[in-house]
């Protein structure tokens, strides 16, 4: 995770090695934890797909990209690792973090550092 804020930090790219790093590891904690692999694909997926959509309407109302795929697909692989009561506390604070970066840049900006610090909250608190 904090490879992938890293590079998108400094490159406005995430490393697709990044993103199934997370994943994976994601999956074989949730295994190790007794966690239904199949139920936190579901979850994930569908948070995913939730996120695309809220990308896309973004894109329609301000005629321009506003989530990068590499950030949604971060998203998704960051949803592996949180339970379901965790996931609207992520959203709320990579959005806090996104915001922020936004003010503070004034146009394009990396994404995967607000979502690595939303993901380590989410994780670790």
């Amino acid at each position: 995770m904090i490879r992938a804020a890293w590079v998108d930090w400094r490159s406005y790219t995430i490393p697709y090695s990044s993103i199934i790093g997370v994943a994976i590891l994601g999956l074989l904690v949730r295994y190790h934890m007794g966690s239904s692999l199949g139920r936190v694909l579901i979850i994930a997926l569908a948070m995913g797909v939730l996120v695309w959509l809220v990308a896309r309407l973004l894109g329609v109302m301000h005629g321009k990209t506003m989530l990068g795929y590499g950030d949604m697909q971060l998203m998704v692989a960051s949803f592996i690792w949180l339970d379901l009561p965790q996931l609207p506390m992520f959203l709320i604070i990579a959005g806090i973090c996104g915001l922020i970066l936004a003010l503070f840049t004034r146009g394009y900006f990396p994404f995967a550092p607000g979502i690595a610090i939303a993901w380590f909250l989410g994780v670790y608190l």
